[in-house]
């Protein structure tokens, strides 16, 4: 009875914690953990409690990393940012605690009014800024920022910055794990495909503080022109989108929205790293000011012929590589015929294609973007005939 298992889940947390908290209800799930609502027995307060999936709990890599997570997150103060109080395990469940937010995420509010006002827009862009400032002075970078960690307390209007899942300190050197596997991998990328940064995306593995400010970028975008800037096929192509495409300009979407406020979006959403700001404080600067400072009041998005040669390289190989991934596929239907007998029951040979994600066999970080880009490029193209 699957419906049943949730509530069961849910028991097994209550029981194993019910020393310290009374587990109330859940929150929300992710990939890695769920998120409970508590009450802290001491202190009489409620808290958020995150914690790590049973299944993934069985791995001591996804132990360790869950453990860096508490412990890089609790180096973090800020208004801004959602407190960690405390981590532990207890009756076999791995747990941290944190501050609970009563009210609503932004992709919640996002969902709801679609195009947030201006105003709004600045003041949340501001706080989301000043908290990944606080954390990249620490030598922490977030690598998911993204409206659903983005909470908005529903009293004050206040914005708290959650969810550094896979955070790691930006300066510091790769490390494994006590059965000898590395925690992130050469060329993993990891984080969510709709606001990684172009480097993100590439699989580069030492992400800067820019890329953080590439996914600001994208809510703001968001927020205000209620659209995403890139157009996507279907599939949705987002590694393509932020490895290829420039954005739509925001004004084309928005048609009043300032032009001091339009050269701060694009400039955070450049493609080079170096060409964005170059640190979060400057980007509340920005916010606050509606422009950006007159030294760096440049597009933000690079023209130069250095740009447009490396721009114009990408696509070549970007078509030369969908030309002989097509040319492939075709191959493999003209000599699949031998071996229909091992398709599953229902699907036809004649009109079904199964494409399945490359392996990078060099390791090399630079090329991880094709190893799915690639595929949803040819799904794309294939999408086409009829």
């Amino acid at each position: 009875m699957p419906a049943a298992l949730p509530n069961s889940r849910l028991d097994q947390v209550a029981t194993a914690l019910r020393a310290e908290y009374d587990v109330i209800r859940l929150l929300g799930e992710g990939g890695m953990a769920a998120v409970y609502l508590a009450r802290e027995r001491s202190l009489k307060r409620l808290v958020a409690i995150k914690v790590l999936d049973p299944e993934l709990a069985a791995s001591a890599v996804f132990r360790a990393r869950f453990q860096r997570e508490a412990e890089m997150a609790a180096q973090l103060h800020h208004a801004n940012i959602v407190p960690i109080y405390r981590v532990g395990e207890a009756g076999g469940v791995s747990f941290f605690t944190m501050g609970y937010v009563d009210g609503e995420s932004l992709a919640d509010r996002m969902k709801r009014e679609r195009q947030i006002p201006l105003g709004d827009a600045l003041r949340i862009g501001s706080e989301i800024a000043a908290a990944l400032g606080s954390a990249h002075r620490r030598g922490i970078v977030h690598r998911d920022v993204k409206p659903q960690n983005v909470l908005i307390e529903r009293e004050s209007g206040r914005v708290l910055v959650t969810d550094f899942g896979i955070a790691r300190a930006a300066m510091a050197e790769p490390r494994e794990s006590a059965d000898g596997d590395p925690l992130t991998g050469v060329g993993m990328v990891m984080g969510t495909p709709r606001y990684m940064s172009p480097e993100q995306a590439a699989g580069t593995r030492e992400l800067s503080p820019a890329s953080d400010l590439y996914a600001l970028g994208l809510i703001l975008y968001e927020c205000i022109g209620g659209t995403y800037p890139y157009k996507l096929g279907a599939p949705p192509n987002f590694l393509v989108a932020h490895l290829t495409q420039r954005p739509i300009p925001l004004v084309s979407v928005v048609g009043d929205v300032p032009q001091e406020f339009e050269a701060v979006v694009e400039r955070l959403l450049a493609k080079d790293p170096g060409d964005r700001f170059g640190n979060a404080d400057d980007v509340v600067a920005g916010l606050g000011a509606g422009d950006t400072p007159r030294e760096r009041a440049r597009p933000a998005v690079p023209r130069g012929p250095a740009f447009l040669a490396s721009a114009r390289r990408r696509q070549a190989a970007f078509w030369g590589i969908a030309a002989l991934l097509v040319a492939g596929v075709i191959g493999a239907i003209r000599t699949g015929a031998a071996r229909r007998s091992s398709l599953p029951n229902g699907v036809d040979p004649r009109q079904s294609i199964l494409i399945g994600f490359f392996t990078n066999t060099r390791e090399q970080a630079s090329l991880e973007w094709l190893r799915v880009g690639g595929v949803e490029l040819l799904a794309q193209s294939l999408a086409r005939w009829e």
